[in-house]
């Protein structure tokens, strides 16, 4: 949960937040058959404050607040030292290695992460990281990058333009 005054002030409601496990979040969002959608890992210190910041100017800004709430799945995890293994664990158990490689690898002074997710090529891949040092500026191109990614893996090619030959069903 985030530090007092963001929770009086901003509410789960701002976002389609997934309130259970990893796992389940995978299923509401890029394993959902009816309603696909991308799934953004908020990763963060609730005794940060350059968490405070990054919620105040990023996270609840208008542009990045209602293009998550529409476009994406939120699932976040409150990091501390202690459950960083567990954490690891969890994602590399439910969307494979290289996304807990990918996390990783991330140095803790670029903490709090949104870090967005995709199917590519049938595995989940992590298609943007958000660092807690980037404007709302920076981080909506980003988004919508995450976004436009995830919704051409679910297109069909266009074939106006290719001949057809007739297939014979005889022998």
């Amino acid at each position: 949960q985030y530090r007092e005054p963001l929770n009086n002030q901003y509410t789960a409601a701002s976002f389609s937040l997934n309130k259970y496990g990893f796992n389940q979040a995978l299923n509401d969002s890029l394993l959902n058959s009816t309603n696909p959608r991308p799934l953004a890992l908020y990763i963060y210190d609730d005794q940060s404050l350059a968490t405070d910041i990054f919620n105040q100017l990023v996270l609840h800004s208008e542009s990045i607040s209602a293009y998550l709430k529409e476009q994406f799945i939120l699932w976040k995890w409150s990091l501390t030292q202690e459950n960083y293994h567990e954490f690891l664990t969890i994602v590399a158990t439910d969307a494979g290695e290289e996304v807990a490689a990918v996390i990783d690898s991330l140095p803790s002074e670029v903490y709090p992460l949104l870090i967005c997710l995709v199917f590519d090529r049938g595995e989940i891949k992590v298609k943007s990281v958000i660092h807690g040092t980037m404007s709302d500026r920076e981080a909506l191109p980003l988004l919508l990058q995450a976004r436009d990614t995830f919704v051409a893996a679910f297109e069909l090619p266009d074939t106006s333009g290719l001949r057809m030959r007739n297939i014979s069903t005889e022998n």
